[in-house]
């Protein structure tokens, strides 16, 4: 093994800590995506929300409900993307022989489904059952500037990246 692996060229390790960077960037962008997409549809489970609320469920249920969904979208995300490693790259099955790397790839999971779905678990979970229930729904100018804030965020990453792609 000690042999092999000197016979191995070694990538650069700039490189990889420049492709590492990018693979964050591009999971921050899908993380905003996941919030603008899950604050959207919160209004469609409004409705829902406001049932639980009547029949009794406190608020850290429903966020924790919320949260769970979102690490389970983010656990589904992750078996189909080394689903697709495992059978579009044989390369790499040894690099899925270290412990460390389902490790990692666990605490990918937890952190990003976390982040994720922190931000629609606690507006979904504070919404009025009595509001919800109606339809109505007050609009608060706080969520819309979050929003906003995250699609800028999220452009200015994007360009950041086709610039770098450009330039490299």
């Amino acid at each position: 093994s000690d042999a092999l692996d000197r016979s191995v060229k070694h990538g650069n390790k700039k490189m990889v800590y420049i492709f590492m960077s990018v693979a964050i960037l591009i999971l921050i962008i899908a993380c905003i995506n996941f919030v603008n997409l899950a604050t959207a549809r919160a209004t469609d489970r409004t409705k829902e929300v406001g049932l639980r609320k009547v029949l009794g469920a406190v608020r850290g249920q429903l966020i924790g409900q919320f949260m769970m969904e979102s690490v389970l979208y983010a656990t589904l995300a992750c078996i189909f993307s080394v689903g697709a490693v495992k059978l579009l790259m044989p390369a790499y099955t040894n690099f899925w022989n270290n412990p460390l790397i389902y490790a990692f790839v666990f605490g990918v999971i937890i952190i990003v489904g976390l982040l994720a779905g922190s931000y629609p678990a606690f507006l979904l979970a504070s919404f009025r059952p009595s509001e919800s229930l109606r339809g109505k729904l007050r609009k608060g100018n706080s969520g819309a500037f979050f929003r906003k804030g995250l699609v800028v965020f999220q452009f200015g990453v994007s360009v950041l990246l086709i610039v770098s792609v450009v330039i490299i």
